[in-house]
């Protein structure tokens, strides 16, 4: 036996399992990674032989107004991992603080959903009929999607928010089979709807929509089961929100500056020209986009 074997530190199992469990982390979020790129490329030609150029440019100017919006989140998403992630680390005596922040953030999250959602459904026919210029589609096609899109996009805050608390738990695996299951659902079938369905704009947004209300179900079911059983009911608090305040408008404000950078061209030119034309725009970023991720 040499002085070297001797001397060798013996890692203990805990510090064993939490390098295998980083392990695990980093493997699933590239696998989550690369499998929703290689998705979005490889079944957006599909999508298009289906519903049109000029659909697609609709879910293009949604999806740039709902990043848009995303900051009425004001940075809650970020700011619960990070308070999760200093909980949790802290043992198993913080569970009670836990629910708290999960219950005071949550319900702020849930009431800007619902705002959230009331208001796109408010001014998606002034949408349709005054800011997108739509050539082959009627108004009508246009106001049936902006409002199916309306619930899908407010159902992803709390999809974000329990998102960031798995990921503060260390549930980073269970967060990305999450998102590989139902982003496979939601590309391969909507694939079979438009193919044996209806091949039409609205078909496949309700297919998104039904996909992100299960898709969110999971989430939150899979964060609250993380959570080992609390002593006592949580209950909404204002210190709670309190004291991370002053984090979640930093978040917010990073989140301004890189939504400026990355979506303004996309709202302004969503009025200057038609929407078939920024479809094809739509459709050039999200490729770049997703070579360069």
């Amino acid at each position: 036996m040499t002085a070297d074997t001797i001397s060798a530190p013996i890692e203990s199992p805990s510090s064993i399992a939490s390098k295998v469990s980083l392990k695990l982390n980093l493997a699933f979020n590239l696998i989550s990674g690369f499998w929703s790129a290689a998705l979005g490329i490889l079944l957006v030609p599909v999508y298009l032989r289906y519903v049109g150029i000029e659909a697609y440019g609709i879910i293009g100017f949604f999806t740039s107004l709902q990043a848009f919006l995303y900051l009425l989140d004001f940075g809650l998403s970020p700011t619960f991992n990070r308070e999760i992630a200093r909980l949790s680390a802290s043992g198993g005596e913080m569970t009670d603080k836990i629910r708290a922040l999960a219950k005071s953030i949550g319900a702020v999250n849930w009431v800007v959903t619902l705002a959230i959602g009331l208001f796109l459904v408010g001014i998606s026919p002034v949408l349709a009929r005054y800011w997108v210029n739509a050539v082959n589609l009627s108004v009508a096609d246009v106001t049936q999607a902006f409002l199916i899109m309306s619930v899908a996009s407010a159902i992803q805050f709390p999809i974000g928010l329990y998102s960031a608390g798995l990921a503060g738990l260390q549930r980073q695996v269970a967060s990305n089979i999450i998102l590989i299951v139902f982003g496979t659902l939601r590309s391969f079938g909507a694939v079979f709807v438009l193919a044996f369905i209806s091949p039409t704009i609205q078909a496949f947004l309700i297919w998104q929509a039904i996909i992100s209300l299960a898709q969110m179900a999971a989430t939150v079911m899979t964060f609250f089961s993380a959570i080992p059983g609390a002593r006592s009911k949580a209950k909404f608090d204002k210190k709670v929100m309190r004291s991370v305040w002053r984090f979640a408008v930093g978040n917010m404000a990073i989140s301004l500056t890189s939504l400026i950078i990355t979506q303004t061209d996309k709202i302004v030119l969503s009025t200057m020209i038609t929407l078939e034309e920024f479809g094809y725009y739509s459709l050039a970023t999200m490729i770049a986009s997703t070579a360069l991720v």
